[in-house]
C-alpha cells in the first residue's frame, strides 16, 4: 500500500506537465513506444538478413544493398529521434517550465501579505520557484523510460 501512496505524489508532479505540455507528452510517448523499439528491431534484423544473404549465395552487390538498406533505416530513425529531442522536446520542455514558474508566481501574487512574513511560507515559496519545475521534468522523463522498459 505504501508504494501506491507514492503514486499520488508522482501524479501531483505529472499533472502540470500534462496540463501545459500535452503535445510534448504525446510526442515523448510516441518516441519511446514507437521509434525506440523500431530502431532496436531493425538493428536486430540487420545481421539476420545479412547472414541470410550470404548463406543464400547472393551476389556481393545484393548483400551490400540489403546491409545498406537496413543501415539507412537505422540512420533515418536515429536522426528523427535526435532531431525531435533537440528541437521539439527541448523547446517544449522550456515552455512548460516557464508556464509552471508563471503559475507559481501567479499564486504568490494572490497570497495574502501576512504569509510573506512567515518563514515557513517563504521557504516553501522559494523551494517551489527553484525546484518545482525541475521535479516535474524529472517525473515526465521517468514515464518514457518506464514505457521503454515495458515495451
Amino acid at each position: 500500500m505504501r508504494g501506491l501512496a507514492k503514486l499520488k505524489y508522482i501524479w501531483f508532479l505529472f499533472k502540470p506537465m500534462w496540463r501545459y505540455g500535452k503535445a510534448y507528452m504525446i510526442m515523448t510517448l510516441i518516441m519511446s513506444v514507437a521509434f525506440q523499439p523500431l530502431s532496436q528491431v531493425v538493428s536486430t534484423l540487420l545481421p539476420k538478413y545479412a547472414i541470410d544473404a550470404v548463406m543464400q549465395h547472393k551476389t556481393t552487390a545484393q548483400t551490400l544493398t540489403i546491409i545498406g538498406g537496413f543501415t539507412a533505416i537505422i540512420i533515418v530513425v536515429n536522426v528523427i529521434q535526435q532531431l525531435m529531442q533537440m528541437v521539439f522536446m527541448n523547446i517544449a520542455q522550456m515552455k512548460v517550465q516557464v508556464k509552471i514558474l508563471e503559475e507559481v508566481n501567479t499564486r504568490a501574487l494572490h497570497t495574502d501579505f501576512k504569509w510573506y512574513d512567515n518563514p515557513e511560507y517563504f521557504t516553501m515559496f522559494s523551494y517551489a520557484q527553484e525546484r518545482y519545475a525541475g521535479q516535474v521534468q524529472q517525473v515526465s522523463s521517468m514515464v518514457p523510460r518506464v514505457l521503454q522498459a515495458i515495451v
